[in-house]
């Protein structure tokens, strides 16, 4: 039997990228987001509200497994609530009642409020969510684990569809002339391609049912040498100078600067994800350097922006 997976958010930079990994493995896939994306493939789609039982029970129906992959990471704590807690609680609990055990959730390492410092797997980090966000995603974990789901957090996402972490950082060297963080700082951090590898993988082998995961790539991430030649493809000079997350936050003099997602590339950091990648039965890739559809989509978001 082919199972049929409903991802949840299937538009986003994630699910879209979920979405197709796992039609690529041979599943049938049933996407639900609030919008169809412009540029989506032929398939099954579900419009609708991660809020509203009625249409997500007419998505979970018939389905094997769900991949829940919505979220809301910004400052509005109503916006959180009804997409991170709500929303979860609403397709998981859906899910159990159709007696579906092969599940995943894409949550985020935020969850444990301070970014930097060597962590071992992510069932022996302490949890402390410090914003609107990362408190409903950690309420969201409850309800996928609650729910029988493994629960995975990355901690940068990187890729062609980020829209944050490399535009970010390209927008800071252009008008400080400021990299975050101190030389040779290294991030824990995974391609999206393989992320989609791990979730598809869980799903296949339904392995870490009620556990929670980190999604990292084998070693950090060196974001200095994979960013500095996208910069220069968008005509941003590369900066030499080094400063302070503080300093640069202060330096932008924006404050939709969040110095805490900030230390997300600033501050040095590992995250033990084996236990990850051996229950997808997978090898746990090197950091994944980027393509060359990944530079073209950065150089046209960072002119753009």
């Amino acid at each position: 039997m082919t199972l049929r997976v409903l991802v949840v958010g299937a538009s986003g930079f994630i699910g879209s990228t979920v979405s197709a990994h796992l039609a690529a493995a041979g599943l049938r896939v049933r996407r639900f987001s609030r919008r169809r994306r412009p540029d989506s493939t032929p398939g099954d789609w579900y419009i609708g509200d991660v809020q509203d039982p009625v249409a997500v029970a007419g998505a979970v129906e018939g389905c094997d497994a769900v991949v829940f992959a919505a979220s809301y990471t910004g400052d509005d704590a109503e916006l959180a609530r009804g997409t991170n807690t709500i929303g979860a609680a609403t397709v998981f609990a859906q899910a159990a009642r159709s007696g579906i055990t092969r599940s995943v959730s894409v949550s985020t390492t935020a969850v444990y409020g301070k970014p930097g410092g060597i962590y071992g797997t992510a069932s022996t980090v302490p949890t402390a969510p410090m914003s609107a966000a990362s408190r409903t995603r950690l309420e969201a974990e409850g309800s996928a684990l609650a729910a029988g789901a493994a629960v995975v957090r990355p901690h940068v996402v990187y890729g062609a569809g980020d829209r944050w972490v490399v535009p970010a950082l390209a927008r800071i060297v252009r008008t400080t002339g400021l990299w975050p963080g101190p030389p040779a700082t290294t991030v824990s951090g995974i391609h999206v391609h393989d992320l989609a590898a791990l979730v598809t993988g869980l799903v296949l082998t339904g392995a870490a049912s009620g556990e929670v995961l980190h999604a990292t790539s084998r070693e950090p991430v060196d974001f200095r040498a994979l960013v500095d030649p996208v910069l220069l493809a968008a005509g941003v000079e590369p900066s030499p100078r080094h400063a302070s997350v503080e300093a640069v936050v202060e330096a932008m003099g924006s404050p939709a600067l969040n110095a805490r997602r900030l230390d997300l590339v600033g501050a040095a950091s590992e995250h033990d994800s084996s236990d990850a990648w051996s229950a997808a039965e997978l090898t746990a890739p090197a950091p994944r350097p980027l393509s060359a559809a990944d530079v073209s989509w950065y150089v046209e978001t960072i002119r753009a922006g």
